[in-house]
């Protein structure tokens, strides 16, 4: 993995990390518990991934944050069946990246 992935502050690095290494998760967020901040850093996340794909010329980048935020969203259904729910978060993020798209 390149150095701005790396450094995104969503990614969690594995346990004495090496520079060639997969980080353990491309999505790693904690609430803040106020749905209009998780909004806004959901976005602030996503103008930050969008610029790592750029440095380390990473296309694929954001598409592993989506399959990780799916990943975390159906492991917190707790065997439910029923839609899947994103949190405040995942929903900035996925706002954001929407936004770009559309000004591509």
């Amino acid at each position: 993995m390149q150095p701005a992935t790396k450094a995104l502050p969503f990614v969690k690095l594995r346990a004495n990390d090496q520079p060639l290494w997969r980080p353990e998760s491309f999505w790693n967020v904690k609430t803040t518990q106020n749905k209009e901040s998780d909004v806004r850093l959901g976005r602030k996340y996503a103008r930050a991934a969008i610029a790592a794909v750029k440095a380390d010329c990473n296309e694929g980048l954001i598409a592993l944050i989506v399959q990780d935020i799916v990943r975390t969203t159906s492991s917190k259904v707790n065997g439910k069946r029923g839609p899947l729910r994103l949190d405040p978060i995942a929903q900035g993020f996925l706002g954001e990246i929407g936004v770009a798209v559309g000004q591509g």
